[in-house]
């Protein structure tokens, strides 16, 4: 009887040890990578207020490589940041909003306390070539992020 109680016990580990480890991984503060080591992070930092990801995604967590990286970089610098995952939020008003933060930026009117996190490559490709107002950009990862000239 022990030993059939002793077989079950080492099964139930073998079993449950590759999940333990995802949820250690999950729970765990989050390591920021080789991507936020650029000098872009020191220096944006200091200037911005907002972290923009355009367009905006559902289950942001799901869908942007590292995307727990940038929350912690922006709750380590007091940034705020325009997506993230709400119990309770007004999707239509959410919608807008960002369609409208794409618009604009689109049209080259970007906020000079915004730091943009552009995901899709289209878009990125747009940016580029239509604003003349961006102080720094560059390619981090999987994406581009701009920072338009700071007024600060």
């Amino acid at each position: 009887m022990i030993s059939l109680l002793s077989m079950a016990l080492i099964f139930q580990v073998a079993d449950l040890s590759f999940k333990l480890g995802q949820l250690n991984e999950y729970f765990t503060q989050p390591k920021i990578i080789d991507e936020f080591d650029s000098p872009f992070w020191d220096e944006v930092a200091i200037h911005y207020k907002k972290l923009v990801f355009l367009p905006y995604l559902k289950q942001p967590q799901s869908k942007i490589a590292n995307f727990k990286n940038y929350i912690h970089f922006a709750a380590l610098h007091h940034i705020k940041v325009n997506i993230g995952y709400f119990a309770r939020e007004d999707t239509g008003q959410f919608i807008n909003e960002n369609r409208r933060l794409l618009r604009e930026a689109m049209l080259g009117k970007l906020a000079t306390d915004t730091i943009y996190v552009i995901i899709k490559p289209q878009i990125a490709m747009t940016l580029k070539n239509n604003s003349a107002s961006i102080d720094k950009k560059e390619k981090i990862g999987r994406y581009l992020l701009i920072a338009p000239v700071s007024i600060n």
